[in-house]
């Protein structure tokens, strides 16, 4: 197939070739407004993508809210189910249901929580002294 001017698999007019304006196979260069407008794309879907996030995190929270749920920290449930566990000296198994139960709690972290307060009961404490 001979080189012609202006077909598919051609030869850039002899303008284009001499204006620069071509690249390697044909792609014209990327111009100060395709880079502005292309950071500016990815810009804007962040932006959005960030207030999407936010808002869908204010009605999950206000959801929970409404309902009565209140975060407890980690740290206290660890010294209530020690406390289930060596003080009143309940079932590892019951306690761990109890809190998945009512905390909402995944059973293998509530089953965690009772094997530590398992080992600590184990082990004499250190900070606590008798009379």
């Amino acid at each position: 197939m001979p080189w012609t001017v202006g077909g598919a698999g051609s030869l850039p007019a002899r303008g284009e070739q001499e204006a620069g304006t071509l690249r390697k196979y044909g792609r014209r260069e990327a111009s100060v407004f395709d880079t502005v407008s292309t950071i500016a794309f990815i810009f804007l879907g962040i932006c959005g993508t960030a207030s999407l996030m936010a808002a869908v995190w204010i009605v999950a929270y206000r959801v929970g809210f409404d309902e009565g749920r209140l975060t407890i920290p980690l740290r206290m449930i660890s010294a209530l189910a020690e406390h289930r566990v060596t003080c009143l000296e309940e079932d590892p198994a019951r306690t761990a249901r109890d809190l998945s139960q009512h905390l909402g709690l995944p059973e293998d972290e509530a089953r965690r929580l009772t094997d530590r307060a398992e080992q600590a009961g184990a082990m004499p404490s250190s900070t606590l002294r008798s009379a």
